[in-house]
């Protein structure tokens, strides 16, 4: 059976660092541990590393362009009893920051404050190219407050964004720096881009189209700025939310000036709001 996890960026298993191993056994209950890198730097391979050499996990996924808990254009967590998503519709979290950081908070207070897991583990996106990255970075910390920064640096990688991310967090968080893994590989675009359309694919595989009244109902329009060659073909994903969170995405297979036909999964029709950001997916 196909799952989101089994068509992520985890198709490859690969044995841990020893760095990783040592590391992890200085870890203790109640620790909050987030990953920092650039791309393909092994971070997702870190937290499942780490989330698996113990029970009572918490696990926050914020990378909304490689999402391995749930889909593309999301970001997600969850613990032995709750799941949960948030859309921010775009698949860089450049641009979305607010979303990003609304969504974190939300996480944080459904799931970490009421099931005080044994550790919590939060892997973000590899951007890190600018100073927007930085304060973003700044920002999940500020919320997520870590006991420990793990900064994953490639072999003889030397990156100014990376140090001066890691110079900024080392004067308020306890930073460890660990290799990346040798085995890591580059994930081309059109590989990313594979996983993220089967992953769209298989989520509204049983789907029916519903009509949504744009009168009636509340859609919010997040208005992020695309330039021309962003303006994709393709189907126009939304999220739907109930009360503080994602509880569905849809595809607009059609539209006029008042209605909207939606692809949906099936037995998903409760809602309070509607937000939209023009990202489109090629399915």
């Amino acid at each position: 059976m196909q799952t989101y996890e089994s068509i992520s960026k985890l198709e490859e298993t690969i044995e841990p660092h020893a760095e990783w191993e040592r590391f992890s056994k200085r870890i203790k209950k109640g620790e909050r541990i987030i990953t920092i890198g650039g791309t393909d730097s092994g971070k997702t391979s870190f937290c499942y590393f780490i989330s698996k050499k113990f029970k009572n996990i918490a696990f926050f996924d914020l990378d909304p362009g490689q999402q391995t808990l749930f889909l593309p254009s999301c970001i997600s967590a969850k613990n032995n009893s709750k799941f949960l998503k948030f859309f921010i519709g775009k698949l860089s979290p450049r641009g979305a920051e607010t979303m990003v950081l609304v969504g974190l908070k939300t996480f944080i207070q459904e799931i970490l404050y009421p099931s005080k897991p044994y550790l919590a583990i939060l892997d973000t996106s590899g951007y890190i190219s600018d100073d927007r990255a930085l304060i973003l970075k700044f920002s999940k910390c500020l919320i997520f407050n870590p006991t420990k920064v793990v900064i994953l640096r490639k072999e003889n990688e030397q990156n100014k964004e990376l140090q001066k991310i890691k110079n900024l967090l080392s004067k308020y968080f306890q930073t460890v720096e660990l290799p990346s893994h040798n085995k890591s590989k580059t994930i081309p675009k059109e590989k990313r881009e594979e996983i993220r359309n089967q992953k769209i694919k298989l989520y509204f595989l049983d789907a029916e189209e519903i009509e949504i009244n744009k009168e009636r109902e509340l859609v919010i329009n997040l208005g992020y700025f695309r330039s021309e060659k962003d303006k994709d073909d393709g189907a126009e994903v939304i999220g739907f939310f109930k009360g503080r969170n994602t509880t569905f995405l849809g595809l607009i297979n059609q539209e006029n000036e008042n209605m909207m036909k939606v692809l949906v999964p099936k037995y998903h029709k409760n809602w309070d709001f509607i937000i939209r950001a023009g990202l489109k997916f090629k399915i």
